[in-house]
């Protein structure tokens, strides 16, 4: 298990600070980021995103916890933080894409839009953690953005029911 310390406060944490660094040491993608940042933007970064992957619905719930997680959880955990302090608003994102479709003409306009198929972190950092979540099919959401219908019951988003009128 790592810590991150951040002022007098200490953080639970998947890996450590000095970890994290030698594996931004190496990425192409993220090492301008990570020399850029402060070292308390690092680590609340790290904190930040040890809180996101901790409460992801894991099969093995140790991989929940940062002191028995796998290697796989540390990785995907490193990624998400450099990808965050790169880019800090995906953190907050809903999903990974959008699937709003917007169509006008004049005053008046209309707008689409279907479920997202995937999680809100980055294809990064779900390539080490897809394999050890809880399947699709047992969870109501997929880390945190995708809401999925019971295969047998179709989807309100489909066009099974378009035509089928009840008394």
């Amino acid at each position: 298990m790592g810590t991150v310390t951040i002022g007098s406060d200490t953080f639970d944490a998947y890996g450590t600070t000095a970890e994290l660094a030698s594996y931004a040491n190496g990425s192409a993608a993220f090492y301008a980021a990570h020399a850029a940042a402060t070292a308390d933007a690092r680590a609340r970064t790290h904190v930040e995103c040890s809180r996101l992957i901790a409460v992801l619905p894991f099969e093995d719930t140790a991989n929940a916890d940062p002191a028995t997680a796998t290697g796989a959880v540390v990785t995907a955990c490193y990624e998400l933080t450099l990808a965050a302090i790169a880019d800090p608003s995906i953190l907050t994102a809903a999903s990974a894409s959008s699937q709003v479709k917007s169509v006008g003409a004049g005053p008046a306009a209309v707008e689409f839009f279907a479920p997202t198929r995937g999680g809100r972190f980055p294809a990064r950092v779900m390539a080490h953690l897809s394999a050890l979540l809880a399947s699709a099919s047992d969870l109501t959401t997929t880390a945190g953005a995708y809401v999925s219908a019971v295969v047998d019951e179709g989807s309100d988003f489909d066009a099974d029911d378009a035509y089928t009128l009840t008394p």
